[in-house]
């Protein structure tokens, strides 16, 4: 038998539940318009949704912390159906207070039929498949663009569990997407294929290059002991004078490194003024792999010895540069291509759509790569002709935040006079719109974009 004081304490916690029932309610017959307009497939959906806005509209972590102390659910996967969720937690109220359930929501007992499915979990099961063994959620895996000549890869993530592969769209080709989805098929029945459309590229522009040097570490325990020695490979520079890939340094004269043997030590001063010393491990047409137990720093020009004979280090890659971004900060954001830069504690950055400029406002929020660092628009000045926005920064890691080229840019309150669909992702539905389950578009910002994109689909 409950306590004159837990009796209360539910007594208390129904009635809160109730008025928060109401408020939902109310939501939907204020929403009574739009909900009109949805297709009556979706009727329920479309109203499940006006609630659980409505429900989430409302601070209810005081609500959910008593509603755990008494054992009940605190109300935080609701999003399925939000009646029935607030009707069990007032029907278990009812049954621990020992009242009768009243008859504007359900309390069944034991013996009842079960229900059906709700709407999201059809949805998803259409969408993304069923479930599958003892989990409720379903792993989509983004494809590397490894995957397109590497099927056993493929394989392996569908061994580890992956339902849907994910195949993004601002990378590789229309060939590479076509391999990926073939090794998806080939991995496992039931594997859904989606592509992620790139959308426009709202982001930051390039940053003023940074030295151009390679740090070659080994890698260390947690107690400093080297387990695997610093290594890269030393190659033939390239015809056409780009950069090496990764792991790769070019060297200028070729002659030399072909002279290259097994345990030959190379010698040399790296950019710090260090003295190291590596040995030759490998040797190929071409390259020579070589390996020490220090850190080096590499850069264009460095001097390499064997023995007394010498080359030099060619053109490595700049250094990926950062703006280091504080709360307070400002960060200009410019229309034009120039490579961002910090002066004078204000950072200066490119926008990758300078159509963005034209139409953004005072007090429009500007998040930065993924919401790291957000901030507000202080001011838009003119300059040459140009919009430039001042945004103040109100979010940033304590220490600051490192802010790259190419990393978003997201303007939530800006309408945006661009589309959602680029020339080039309807090249792309061109291209996946024979293999792909799943069309993801990336900048969708009103009904119309949606509309488009079926439109699009539909011609196809």
């Amino acid at each position: 038998m409950l306590n004159t004081a837990r009796s209360q304490r539910l007594d208390a916690l129904r009635a809160e539940l109730m008025d928060l029932r109401s408020a939902v309610e109310d939501a939907e017959r204020a929403a009574s318009v739009p909900l009109s307009r949805a297709h009556p497939v979706h009727a329920a959906g479309a109203a499940n949704l006006i609630r659980y806005v409505a429900l989430r509209s409302r601070d209810l972590r005081d609500l959910q912390d008593r509603l755990t102390a008494e054992g009940l659910s605190s109300l935080g996967r609701m999003e399925a159906d939000v009646l029935r969720n607030l009707d069990a937690v007032v029907g278990t109220i009812d049954a621990a207070l020992g009242h009768v359930a009243p008859g504007d929501h359900d309390n069944p007992g034991p013996d009842a039929e079960p229900r059906p499915p709700t709407p999201l979990s059809v949805n998803a099961a259409a969408l993304l498949g069923g479930t599958v063994d003892d989990r409720d959620t379903r792993i989509m895996v983004t494809l590397p663009s490894e995957a397109a000549n590497d099927p056993a890869l493929v394989a392996r993530f569908a061994r580890a569990g992956m339902d849907v592969a994910r195949i993004n769209c601002a990378h590789d080709d229309s060939a590479a997407w076509e391999r990926m989805a073939r090794h998806t098929r080939a991995a496992g029945t039931g594997i859904r294929i989606a592509t992620d459309l790139a959308g426009p590229k709202l982001r930051t522009g390039s940053l003023e290059p940074g030295p151009r040097v390679v740090k070659v570490s080994p890698a260390r325990d947690a107690l400093g002991r080297v387990i695997e020695p610093a290594s890269v490979w030393l190659v033939a520079p390239s015809a056409d004078g780009s950069a090496p890939p990764p792991g790769e340094i070019p060297v200028t004269d070729a002659a030399w490194l072909a002279r290259l043997r097994i345990d030959d030590t190379v010698e040399f001063t790296d950019t710090r003024g260090r003295s190291r010393y590596m040995t030759v491990v490998a040797v190929r047409d071409g390259g020579a792999r070589i390996e020490g137990d220090r850190t080096a720093y590499i850069g264009t020009g460095t001097v390499l010895d064997v023995d007394g004979r010498e080359t030099r280090v060619g053109a490595v890659p700049s250094v990926d540069q950062a703006l280091r971004v504080h709360r307070g900060d400002i960060v200009e954001l410019r229309p034009d291509a120039e490579p961002g830069f910090t002066h004078e504690g204000r950072h200066h950055v490119g926008c990758t759509v300078p159509e963005a400029l034209d139409v953004i406002r005072v007090g429009d929020r500007v998040l930065f790569d993924d919401g790291k660092i957000e901030g507000f628009v202080r001011a838009v000045a003119v300059t040459d002709g140009r919009r430039v926005a001042e945004v103040e920064v109100t979010l940033a890691s304590p220490r600051g935040t490192k802010l790259r080229a190419e990393k978003g840019i997201n303007l939530p309150d800006t309408d945006l006079p661009i589309s959602a669909l680029t020339d080039e992702d309807l090249r792309a539905l061109d291209d996946v719109v024979g293999f792909t389950d799943i069309v993801q578009l990336s900048f969708a910002r009103s009904p119309g974009d949606v509309a488009r994109l079926f439109d699009e689909l539909d011609s196809r």
